[in-house]
């Protein structure tokens, strides 16, 4: 089964789909303190899951204009592109 890290995210696949995956650390319950996956999404192709990668941290950042979106978005591209071709290789 494939499995790629990538930071804090974890990409899995079966014969249908990826799965996005975010590593967090459980607050409370029987797994308090411990690293869990909680789902994302789920993708058929590869390139809507880096897409939904690239659109939540474009959320997440405190960018102020057009501009600073473009680059933003530039480089979580390439960050994420070059760590699924060292994965894939």
């Amino acid at each position: 089964m494939m499995k790629i890290e990538i930071e804090n995210y974890v990409i899995t696949a079966d014969q249908h789909q990826f799965i996005l995956s975010e590593k967090k650390i459980a607050q409370k319950g029987k797994n308090e303190g411990q690293e869990t996956l909680a789902t994302i999404g789920y993708f058929q192709k590869l390139s809507w899951l880096i897409q939904a990668l690239i659109v939540k941290e474009v959320r997440q950042s405190d960018v102020e204009s057009l501009q600073d979106v473009e680059m933003l978005i530039k480089s979580i591209g390439d960050k994420y592109e070059s760590a699924l071709v060292k994965e894939t290789a």
